[in-house]
């Protein structure tokens, strides 16, 4: 049986050694040498001992003894590591520790507002199913990619308070959320580029083959996305992403590009392509940051000179989460 604790000073160094090797199977080979390097140099028995003695929080999810997740918050609200040990990977350790953090900060008084963690590429994923939001695309420091992310605490809810609480949700093609936003989807192309649509309304069509991503804010269906098999073997294709227009700029069409990505990789995709017109350059700077690249025109888009295909390759997912 589980238990999550608070760490005992004496176990740093068996903290550290997990971190280590759940980073050293997931993490690791993506990263640059001097990442590495700068990586290895934080999670040191000796630099987490002083961390330690300053004051900032260290959790441990034990089992029969032993730790098999590690979480460290740094000022109270900054997610600094986050893993679980292979093993014991998709049975809730991860939220089990994440909560026992919440309840820690809520019994001192804490009210920073936010959580807010520095994701890997390979955890963006997985951090937005918990509920966090992208600030920006990716950023590079000291050899180390990672991409900013936000999760706000509400406030005790009021009478007729809306409380703002953004959620990701893995689904089906005939959910009617997705059938909506989907809709709402298609009367903007229509509207924006009426000449077009027509000759792209077929290709939009999509079935029970796909993977569906929507997103919620404050309760409300207000984006979508999804993937589907291409004819290349490993390769999906990106559909039908859309964000309603009162919540453009909050992140929210990266979080779910990045739980499309998390789920593709997880079924054994290795490159997601996709195809979005010539005069949508926010999409097409979107896809940019988030590590998307031109590739010659597929399928029916050959010889089209409105569409803009693009192209990346994936990574293996890591369950084990981390921050920075």
């Amino acid at each position: 049986m589980s238990e999550i604790v608070r760490l005992d000073r004496a176990r740093i160094p068996e903290f550290s050694a997990l971190v280590r090797s759940v980073f050293d199977e997931f993490v690791a080979p993506g990263y640059s040498e001097e990442g590495n390097r700068t990586f290895y140099s934080y999670i040191d028995p000796v630099e987490m001992a002083a961390r330690f003695d300053a004051g900032q929080w260290f959790f441990a999810c034990l089992d029969a003894g032993k730790i098999v997740g590690a979480l460290e918050v740094r000022d109270g609200n900054h997610i600094a590591l986050f893993f679980v040990d292979r093993r014991f990977q998709g049975r809730g350790l991860g939220r089990a520790l994440f909560a026992r953090y919440l309840g820690e900060l809520g019994a001192v008084g804490a009210a920073p507002g936010f959580v807010e963690v520095n994701s890997s590429p390979y955890a963006v994923g997985i951090y937005a199913e918990m509920g966090f939001v992208p600030e920006s695309g990716p950023r590079v420091a000291d050899g180390i990619e990672f991409y900013p992310m936000r999760m706000p605490l509400g406030s005790p809810r009021r009478a007729g308070a809306d409380e703002r609480v953004v959620r990701y949700k893995r689904t089906t093609w005939d959910d009617p959320d997705f059938q909506g936003l989907i809709k709402k989807l298609d009367e903007e192309l229509w509207r924006n580029y009426p000449e077009l649509q027509g000759g792209y309304s077929a290709k939009n069509v999509v079935g029970d083959g796909a993977s569906v991503v929507v997103c919620y804010d404050g309760g409300a269906p207000v984006g979508c996305g999804c993937f589907r098999p291409a004819s290349e073997e490993g390769v999906a294709e990106l559909k039908r992403m859309f964000v309603d227009e009162s919540r453009r700029g909050l992140g929210l069409g990266a979080g779910i590009l990045a739980g499309l990505e998390a789920w593709a990789a997880e079924s054994g995709t290795t490159a997601m392509i996709l195809e979005t017109g010539v005069k949508q350059a926010a999409a097409q700077a979107m896809y940019s940051r988030d590590g998307f690249r031109r590739t010659d025109n597929y399928g029916d888009y050959r010889g089209n000179p409105n569409s803009v295909c693009m192209r990346k390759e994936l990574r293996s997912p890591s369950r084990g989460l981390e921050g920075g």
